[in-house]
């Protein structure tokens, strides 16, 4: 693995590896868009919306600092596991493809050595790295079962 590689550059931003969260929560939504016209004596009328469903996890990347990320449902899978001492309380992992992991970005202005490198105020936004990313796999939610159960209304 190369020093500018993304990995390297990511590994303190809190977004690799188990992270503990502290809440979760359903964010219900419309997403699509509508089109109107109108042209000589005709109008024309388009609509194609839709209805979202996004997890919104409180989490902490690293001591002190608390983050608000949503992220579809349909890359969230929960892990049933017992606590250990290693692992206390929930946890959430971010599985990214290996090629983004390993690779430098490209696309950007600063670079050092030929290679791009983040800035310290992109490294302080983890959710720069995760909302809308394609390269984002698949979220693990790591909860026992007691966790799990829904409380007696």
């Amino acid at each position: 693995m190369q020093i500018n590689d993304r990995q390297v550059q990511l590994a303190n931003v809190g977004i690799l590896g188990r992270q503990s969260f502290k809440a979760v929560s359903l964010e219900n939504g419309l997403d699509g868009q509508i089109k109107a016209g109108t042209w000589l004596l005709g109008s024309e009328f388009m609509a194609n919306v839709s209805s979202t469903a996004n997890y919104v996890f409180s989490w902490t990347p690293r001591p002190g600092v608390q983050i608000s990320t949503s992220l579809p449902r349909s890359k969230v899978q929960t892990i049933t596991e017992e606590y250990t001492p290693e692992h206390p309380s929930p946890e959430i992992q971010f599985i990214f493809t290996k090629n983004w992991l390993n690779t430098s970005p490209q696309d950007e202005n600063s670079y050092v050595g030929g290679a791009r490198c983040y800035s310290e105020e992109e490294l302080l936004q983890p959710n720069l790295f995760l909302e809308g990313n394609n390269d984002l796999i698949i979220v693990r939610v790591y909860l026992s079962a007691s966790d799990q159960v829904m409380p007696k209304p």
